[in-house]
């Protein structure tokens, strides 16, 4: 008993010693220039204990904290540990984004590219060597990520690709109910994410797109539930086997469809991005890797960001009735020669004049968004002359934090309001608090392609079908198991739904046409800026 006693006593002494050599170690190793430190309780643990089991860690955070405009946490990693800043001052995000080479997105795209698409060291070299001349170069300079999505801005290329998906959407929903039925009963999710899936990407890869294949939008889906697994670098291929099948299996894919001039007939977006690369020393093998990873920007926000908009469009009778009345004052009624009644539709006209639509959806990304925007610092720096930030840290800027904020938004900031966009009396907001598309130097590039096939497709539900919950009653899924980073959270669960078919509807001949246009959707203050 007295050697088990002593051993116990010996335990915790060690435990103890261990303990007040971490917090000694944190504090002598804290700049007191550096944001101050939070969640210290066990210094290196708790942090990361929180960040792995709440996804809504920062904003609990922020209200266990009060009005920290940035403070620091810090992880396991490294000899000291790793550090990270976390912004809530939407005028510390604007400061970070006016330092867009020292505080950088293009480092973490790098980095994140080379552990989802397991990337080899001669594809590295090339990423390594454009951003080094990159932040070498003039300050105005695109930075890699930003020049090979040039094709996504409004214009020729973006009108392009609009149409190609507009054209496969529209063929589509002549079966999204079975011919000789008048209803179908559906998982909602799944549903959405099946009719979306080749749309978005036939506008991106064209006639030869790849994802027209069943198999191919399997393995896509595998692949993507298994991304966060992936960034944890070798341990993380250990852990999702099924994951790297399926990543593999794509790369080959699309190496075939590289190697046989799939993109010469594809979007500019693609042909760009293709010749970029290659230019540049790519193997084609790897750039096909990196294409594989390409399908979550394109795919991995648009799904779930419709089914929200969706579902708040369709749970309230109000919401739906006031949307559908707002479309249809655009749509012009005709007949063809043998009398066929015509109904058209300029998708133009949702996206330039439906202000409460366009609210609803704004709205539903606030709301149900988790996104945080990541930068990697390249140097120590004074941030808005105040905050040390050290080199070879991260700052992370918290979307949930700003559209949460009861200051900014009111005392409903928790809440969802259709018309929060359109409503005069509401407190005018900082654009820099709409956090739903990212901000500055690294705004959603594809935020205008995405948000025409989403309205669009809302448009055709509601002006085609009826859709009533299976159970008699909308409920709103919870998505607590979404992780921390999740831009735009999958549903917990899926929901049971009725689709049936609009009175009025039989014999009705549905166009649906998108003229030219140099500007898109205003969504954020850089595109009043630049439109």
């Amino acid at each position: 008993m007295a050697g088990l006693n002593s051993t116990l006593v010996a335990l915790v002494g060690g435990l103890a010693a261990v303990y007040i050599a971490l917090r000694v170690l944190l504090y002598v190793t804290h700049d007191p220039r550096e944001p101050p430190m939070i969640e210290t309780t066990i210094p290196y643990i708790t942090p990361a204990v929180g960040m792995k089991r709440n996804n809504r860690y920062f904003t609990t955070l922020r209200e266990r904290y009060g009005k920290l405009p940035i403070y620091t946490l810090r992880l396991p990693g490294s000899r000291l540990g790793r550090r990270l800043y976390v912004i809530n001052d939407p005028k510390l995000i604007a400061a970070v984004q006016r330092e867009h080479k020292i505080c950088t997105f293009q480092a973490i795209e790098d980095k994140f590219s080379q552990l989802i698409c397991d990337l080899s060291p001669t594809a590295v070299a090339v990423q390594k060597e454009e951003s080094d001349k990159w932040l070498a170069g003039p300050a105005n300079a695109s930075s890699p990520a930003g020049t090979t999505f040039k094709a996504l801005a409004p214009g020729k290329f973006l009108d392009e690709m609009n149409r190609t998906m507009m054209n496969v959407l529209q063929e589509s929903v002549e079966n999204w109910i079975p011919e000789g039925a008048n209803e179908i009963n559906i998982k909602l999710f799944e549903w959405i994410k099946e009719i979306i899936t080749v749309p978005t990407t036939e506008g991106v890869y064209g006639p030869k797109n790849p994802y027209r294949d069943a198999a191919v939008r399997k393995s896509y889906w595998t692949y993507s539930a298994g991304v966060g697994t992936l960034t944890m670098g070798r341990l993380g291929q250990w852990l999702a086997p099924d994951c790297v099948k399926s990543r593999d299996f794509l790369a080959s894919v699309f190496e075939d469809f590289f190697k046989k001039g799939g993109h010469v007939t594809a979007s500019g977006l693609t042909r760009q991005r293709y010749d970029w690369y290659i230019s540049r020393g790519f193997p084609v093998r790897d750039y096909a890797q990196l294409e594989a990873g390409h399908g979550v920007a394109i795919l991995g926000n648009t799904v779930p960001t419709t089914f929200w908009f969706v579902l708040h469009i369709f749970s309230d009778p109000e919401i739906l009735k006031a949307c559908r009345e707002e479309v249809l004052a655009y749509v012009v009624d005709s007949k063809d020669a043998d009398g066929t009644p015509i109904r058209t539709l300029d998708v133009m006209a949702l996206k330039a004049s439906c202000p409460l639509l366009l609210s609803v959806f704004k709205e539903a990304m606030r709301v149900h968004g988790k996104g945080v925007g990541i930068r990697g610092v390249m140097q120590d720096h004074l941030l808005d002359g105040k905050w040390l930030v050290k080199k070879d840290t991260t700052i992370f800027m918290p979307s949930t934090v700003q559209h949460f904020d009861r200051e900014r938004w009111g005392a409903d900031a928790t809440e969802y309001h259709h018309d929060r966009f359109t409503d005069k009396a509401r407190p005018r907001v900082n654009n820099i608090s709409y956090r739903a598309f990212g901000g500055g130097t690294t705004l959603c590039p594809g935020r205008h392609f995405a948000t025409t096939e989403i309205m669009t497709f809302a448009a055709m539900l509601m002006l085609r079908f009826e859709m009533v919950p299976k159970g008699g009653e909308w409920e709103m899924p919870t998505t607590d198991k979404a992780r921390l980073t999740s831009v735009m959270p999958a549903p917990d669960y899926d929901i049971d739904v009725q689709v049936k078919r609009r009175k009025g509807d039989e014999g009705v001949k549905w166009v649906w046409k998108l003229t030219e246009s140099e500007k898109g959707i205003i969504l954020g203050s850089e595109d009043t800026d630049r439109h």
